[in-house]
């Protein structure tokens, strides 16, 4: 009787994995809302200190990493987005405010202004009103294409991949 007992297989218990080490923010919802948890890796690729890092999610960088969209037509949508980004961060008053205090000239902020709103203008020029919504809730908003998509999935990839085609043709990409 005692060896069946020793014999008995013991079942197997499931052990969780240990949580990444590092700040990750608040943990709230909303610090948590359009960012993933990565883990921090050194030169040769390993995380030897088990650390993970937030970090925001960028659409277009996924549509690349998937094969959706091309490198050209990437470099397009980065090139609409940091021109977005580029007004929102002046119109918030952040580095403006800076580089107003430290210029003897009020010209100089304005002159950045235009130069920030022409640039957006530049870029979105040759996108089309019908196809714009697609390129605003992707490139400045950072919404998935399918949340702006109306009228059927694969006419609105398509859409977008041709307005993305447009735009990098007009900046020689």
């Amino acid at each position: 009787m005692a060896k069946s007992k020793s014999k008995r297989l013991k079942k197997a218990v499931s052990v969780p994995p240990i949580p990444w080490g590092g700040d990750h923010g608040t943990g709230t919802q909303a610090a948590k809302a359009g960012t993933k948890l990565v883990a921090v890796k050194d030169s040769n690729g390993k995380n030897p200190n088990n650390l993970g890092q937030r970090k925001r999610i960028i659409v277009l960088d996924d549509m690349l990493r998937r094969g959706t969209i091309t490198m050209r037509q990437h470099q397009a949508g980065i090139a609409i987005q940091e021109a977005y980004c580029r007004v929102e961060m002046l119109s918030s008053g952040g580095p403006l405010k800076e580089q107003v205090q430290s210029s003897p000239k009020p010209d100089a902020a304005v002159a950045i202004q235009v130069g920030a709103n022409s640039r957006l203008v530049h870029v979105m020029k040759p996108v089309l009103q019908s196809n714009r919504g697609l390129i605003e809730a992707v490139c400045w908003h950072n919404k998935p294409l399918r949340s702006a998509i109306r009228g059927g999935f694969v006419r609105g990839y398509t859409r977008f991949r041709e307005t993305l085609d447009v735009v990098a043709d007009h900046l020689c990409y």
